[in-house]
């Protein structure tokens, strides 16, 4: 059971959240978060697994210096 205080039950990191985002869209499956820059600087989106579990997929949000 994830933690009250924990967003997803696992963090995946996806170099390429936009290509991954387009290949998982192209075999129907659906988002429970669709693809969004999230306000702590990850870029990804979550899904729910057969078991309820959330999964974020993502990585940090290049950065301009």
């Amino acid at each position: 059971m994830r933690h009250p205080d924990a967003r997803w039950d696992a963090y995946l990191n996806a170099p390429d959240p936009d290509a991954l985002t387009a290949e998982f869209m192209s075999r129907g499956v659906i988002f429970s978060v669709q693809l969004r820059d999230t306000s702590d600087g990850l870029r990804g989106f979550e899904l729910k697994d057969a078991d309820g579990y959330v999964l974020f997929f993502g990585h940090p949000r290049e950065t301009s210096s």
